[in-house]
């Protein structure tokens, strides 16, 4: 792979980005929510397009019915950020508790190999997390999307970084 500028441009200002939005994650959070938003009415618009050009029969009406729920799901995201902030918050604290049950299943299920202790923690600190999203919903909504998203870019940003060094020189 060859060493581009670009990525290391790329990598400096994701975790740029990763670190502005952990110290103001209530913007990230809204920033979050307005991307959730036009990604469901955008999806939903081309999901309908496909429904009318390549669905027959009552495929077709099942794939037009979901091309129409994302598309509200969108304007409603849009039209009320705070409210789809604390819904959003919801799902990823959900999330959380149904990824940390699965770990804890895998997890029990390779405990004879020696490794299932691992994944049982992590599947217990998942749970852990969600539960306390849960249990304060509203102090955890205006952080918590800002705060994920920060570590996402700045997990990216260090990624790219490491790939540009590892790269060798144009």
């Amino acid at each position: 792979m060859k060493r581009s500028i670009w990525t290391l441009i790329m990598g400096i200002l994701m975790i740029g980005a990763g670190v502005l939005a952990l110290i103001h994650p209530f913007p990230a959070s809204l920033a979050v929510v307005v991307f959730a938003a036009w990604s469901f009415m955008i999806l939903g618009v081309l999901q309908l397009i496909s429904a009318f050009r390549d669905a027959q029969g009552g495929n077709r009406i099942w794939l037009i019915l979901l091309a129409l729920v994302m598309i509200w799901i969108g304007f409603v995201l849009r039209g009320n950020p705070l409210e789809g902030l604390v819904t959003l918050t919801i799902v990823v604290a959900l999330s959380f508790v149904a990824s940390g049950i699965a770990k804890l299943v895998v997890g029990w299920s390779l405990r004879s190999v020696g490794l299932g202790g691992w994944v049982m923690v992590s599947g217990l600190l998942s749970v852990i997390l969600g539960v306390m999203f849960m249990g304060n919903i509203l102090g955890a909504a205006p952080w918590v999307l800002g705060f994920l998203l920060g570590i996402e870019l700045i997990s990216d940003g260090v990624a790219a970084l490491f790939l540009w060094h590892s790269g060798e020189k144009a």
